[in-house]
């Protein structure tokens, strides 16, 4: 294929042109490629944060580089931001790509006007800053671009990045908190390439990817602790639905949704995950020898229809080489346990109150 016909596939402007496109041809299987060490995005925490969203360039394996978008310098993602319940927090972001963008910030309870949304568009070479008080409950939030029409493109170069909220409650309990140790934020994601190592986006037609990416990281290994280790997972996907597992069916407990603790933890075998939802799930590692190993999976075969991503064809549209799949996301190596190891499982995390007919306080027909 040549320069210019990739170029009229990657800019989307013909179904048939983009059913011309093909992938890279390193489309090996996941298990004959080397595994690549976990990127964990840096944390930030305070009241007064700056993001900068700048054009970069990743390799995602020998020899291809591959354009994107990073916060902060990242190749791929950006910083995770940690703010406290009732503080007021100031976020400062520039923009220096070529185009317009926002940013928002995703489950956050806030004023319309700080919001990101695709109407506070911020122009090249821009900059605005969202104001507001921490309202939520300690949960995993995520933020990222959501201009309109260019929502898909900018998070397919990598844009976004994790939000995490603490308050009083959940620090009082036993809980695996010391960030990229034993608290491991997860961006799943995927991605398809052009045969010039470039990403593909194409609208409704190119939605799934081929490669699966975890941090932006491809066929990801990291140590995790032997106890209990807290992963804060976000399907990041443009479509593609999750149910996670692990290799050797071990139970693992949720202990958080999107809203914040559950009242106690629940064993779990598989857990589904859609598009922008993030859970909290305590996996016990503490009855593994070090220097064992175990795979967090995603096992996606055999879902009924309209399962996003169990679609069975493999090319456009509606189709990618992961769809009606099982296969690894992460391969995680055992190591000694840390001295301030949590090794018991806690059995009550809070109380929500549920809200019922007895809460209303104005009816109207």
């Amino acid at each position: 294929m040549n320069q210019s016909l990739q170029m009229f596939v990657r800019l989307g402007t013909s179904w048939m042109a983009v059913l011309l496109a093909v992938t890279v041809s390193t489309a090996f299987a996941q298990n004959a490629r080397p595994f690549q060490k976990l990127w964990i995005p840096p944390a930030i925490e305070g009241k007064s944060f700056n993001l900068t969203l700048g054009k970069s360039t990743k390799s995602f394996w020998a020899g291809a580089t591959t354009e994107t978008y990073g916060f902060n310098k990242a190749q791929f993602w950006g910083p995770t931001l940690i703010f406290n319940q009732g503080d007021t927090v100031s976020i400062h972001v520039k923009n220096e790509l070529t185009e317009p963008t926002t940013v928002h910030w995703h489950g956050m309870h806030l004023p319309p006007e700080m919001d990101g949304g695709p109407h506070q568009l911020i122009t090249s070479g821009e900059s605005w800053t969202s104001t507001f008080k921490v309202m939520n409950n300690a949960a995993t939030f995520w933020y990222h671009p959501h201009p309109h029409e260019a929502t898909q493109k900018q998070l397919t170069y990598g844009a976004g990045g994790f939000i995490i909220v603490r308050d009083p409650l959940e620090a009082k309990l036993s809980l695996p908190r010391t960030y990229g140790v034993d608290d491991i934020p997860l961006v799943l994601t995927s991605r398809r390439f052009y045969k010039n190592d470039q990403f593909s986006f194409a609208g409704d037609i190119d939605k799934y990817g081929d490669y699966e990416l975890v941090n932006g990281t491809l066929d990801p290994e990291t140590n995790l602790p032997a106890q209990f280790v807290r992963l804060r997972i976000l399907n990041a996907e443009i479509e593609r639905g999750y149910i996670l597992g692990f290799s050797d069916n071990r139970p693992f407990y949720l202990i958080a949704t999107d809203g914040g603790l559950v009242d106690q933890p629940i064993p779990l075998t598989r857990l589904k995950l859609m598009v922008g939802e993030r859970v909290e799930v305590l996996v016990d590692l503490g009855k593994d020898k070090p220097t064992s190993t175990v795979d967090l999976m995603a096992y996606n075969t055999g879902q009924p229809f309209g399962f996003p991503g169990g679609e069975p064809q493999k090319t456009r549209p509606n189709g990618g080489l992961l769809n009606n799949l099982d296969y690894r996301l992460l391969h995680i190596h055992v190591a000694e346990p840390t001295a301030t190891s949590v090794t018991q499982l806690p059995q009550h995390l809070t109380h929500n109150h549920f809200w019922t007919d007895a809460d209303v306080t104005n009816r109207r027909t």
